[in-house]
């Protein structure tokens, strides 16, 4: 909405647990794309690219969509629908989007059923007849997820799996 008041022509946003280059603004910029994000992929394992096509599935009770993972995806290029065999839908946590799509789609722009906000804006995007793209030449890297928790038994696994780390430890001490 800030943005939009503004009157600003791009959106740039990214998540906090990214890191990516400087550049990457004028990368996706220079594209000229409604909407179009850097490489990415998940925290969580299995690590994979966060680039899906989206799948339109019948049953009993309607139509519904569904994500398939692209695990092989056309490397260091700009890709669409085309390129995938599909409608794609990606992880936002670099992308940029010009004002003109949030003008287009109606509010709420992000919201989440759960299967995560930059997913269900893709869907938004394409109802709506709004291209999206990836550019997988430019690079992210996002923080790992997988907290540590340390008892008494992790301690001592890991003395016992390292020695030497903590033989350096308590030769500080001393």
């Amino acid at each position: 909405e800030g943005a939009l008041a503004w009157g600003a022509d791009w959106l740039f946003m990214w998540d906090d647990d990214m890191i990516f280059p400087w550049s990457s603004f004028l990368k996706l910029w220079r594209h000229q794309k409604p909407v179009v994000a850097a490489l990415a992929f998940t925290s969580r394992v299995p690590f994979q690219p966060v680039i899906y096509r989206v799948r339109e599935v019948h049953d009993r009770i309607g139509l519904k969509r569904q994500s398939e993972p692209i695990l092989d995806y056309p490397k260091d290029q700009l890709i669409s629908d085309a390129d995938i065999g599909g409608p794609i839908a990606f992880g936002a946590g670099v992308v940029l989007i010009n004002m003109n799509v949030f003008k287009q789609l109606g509010k709420p722009w992000f919201h989440s059923t759960g299967c995560g906000e930059d997913w269900m804006f893709c869907l938004r995007c394409l109802d709506s007849g709004i291209p999206r793209y990836v550019d997988t030449s430019g690079k992210t890297i996002h923080k790992g997820y997988r907290p540590t928790w340390v008892d008494e038994q992790t301690y001592e696994s890991h003395r016992e799996a390292k020695p030497e780390v903590y033989e350096a430890v308590a030769k500080d001490i001393r």
